[in-house]
């Protein structure tokens, strides 16, 4: 009997040492880090674009109405306008992490463009692949053809 109330006693312990580190089971996937990671922006950016006259103009990270993450932005032709006035076809990527560090890949790395002719101003976004997406990484540039 006196077995029974120790065995008890131990697994309501440890019921309350899980409640006392903040690890409830609220019915979702409990993760843990197995590394530490340096502190990093949750927005890190990589603008290739604005030197060759495409201007990266108020990047954020938001929250959507259904939790789930995106990154927005706007580019704007500011380049001189030359004789020729020509386009400028931008390229960007978005690669999303989880709060660990730990790239996202349950689709396919998208490539998006656009074509800006001179003096107009675009505004994107990117919305996250999985719930857990709570980082991105922008890269943003230019192409010749």
């Amino acid at each position: 009997m006196k077995f029974r109330h120790f065995v008890c006693g131990a697994l309501a312990a440890l019921s309350l040492q899980g409640v006392a580190l903040g690890q409830v089971n609220t019915g979702r996937n409990v993760y843990t880090c197995d590394t530490t990671i340096a502190a990093q922006p949750a927005l890190r950016i990589q603008d290739d674009a604005s030197l060759a006259g495409a201007v990266l103009l108020d990047p954020a990270l938001i929250t959507l109405p259904n939790g789930m993450k995106a990154v927005q932005f706007s580019v704007q032709y500011a380049k001189r306008l030359l004789p020729s006035q020509r386009i400028l076809k931008v390229r960007y990527t978005v690669e999303w992490s989880d709060d660990c560090g730990r790239r996202l890949v349950q689709a396919a790395p998208t490539l998006e463009g656009l074509i800006l002719n001179p003096g107009q101003t675009r505004s994107e976004q990117s919305t996250a692949p999985h719930p857990t997406a709570t980082r991105a990484f922008l890269r943003i540039y230019v192409t010749d053809n």
